[in-house]
């Protein structure tokens, strides 16, 4: 299974890209499988069952993966495993977990993979979110991991609708790091997990 990194790209080249995959995927099956990541330009994208008004000068796309709108920008990175699955909840699981443990071994913070409302949370503080589609049992979209966004990126935005729920960056809680100190190790531990996973 591939791992790569785009760096710093729009939402729609990085779902571009992803869709290609996935085509592959469906036709020959996880030897084309490649978890994609990369930290995206400011966009909120928004799902299947949401509408949202955006702040100024920010894009707003609809996507078809499940959840509901949330921002992406500079200081997050996402996370897209390209991959045909048959246990949907186990990969999701095993993954979100694996996100959750690395995030306290860089962060020294303690972060809960929860199945709903799903992602991974600090007390009332959401940082991991997951939303994806499946398409002839091929995942895309995935996973976005709050590093460093800057909190203010987030006004007037309910994380995923959930009200009660604020989003933090995982600096908030324990070490200054960026998305480039990090991203190689959150895009091996996802392909690891999911190689483990779907062996």
């Amino acid at each position: 299974m591939k791992a790569e990194w785009l760096g710093r790209v729009s939402f729609e080249d990085a779902d571009s890209y992803q869709q290609v995959i996935r085509e592959n995927v469906i036709v020959y099956g996880n030897a084309r499988a490649t978890v994609v990541a990369a930290e995206l330009l400011p966009v909120i994208s928004l799902s299947k069952r949401s509408n949202i008004a955006a702040p100024e000068g920010v894009k707003v796309i609809s996507t078809s993966r499940g959840g509901l709108a949330t921002y992406h920008g500079p200081g997050q990175m996402v996370i897209y495993p390209v991959v045909k699955i048959t246990r949907l909840k186990t990969v999701l699981s095993s993954v979100g977990q694996r996100l959750c443990q690395l995030a306290f071994e860089l962060f020294n913070a303690e972060v809960v993979w929860q199945e709903a409302p799903m992602g991974g949370f600090i007390g009332q503080d959401k940082v991991i979110s997951c939303g994806i589609h499946l398409k002839r049992r091929v995942i895309n979209h995935g996973f976005s991991i709050n590093i460093s966004t800057p909190e203010a990126d987030w006004k007037g935005l309910a994380p995923c609708g959930l009200s009660g729920v604020r989003t933090r960056p995982l600096t908030h809680f324990g070490k200054s790091l960026t998305v480039r100190d990090v991203a190689p190790l959150f895009l091996n531990a996802t392909r690891e997990s999911l190689v483990d996973v779907l062996q």
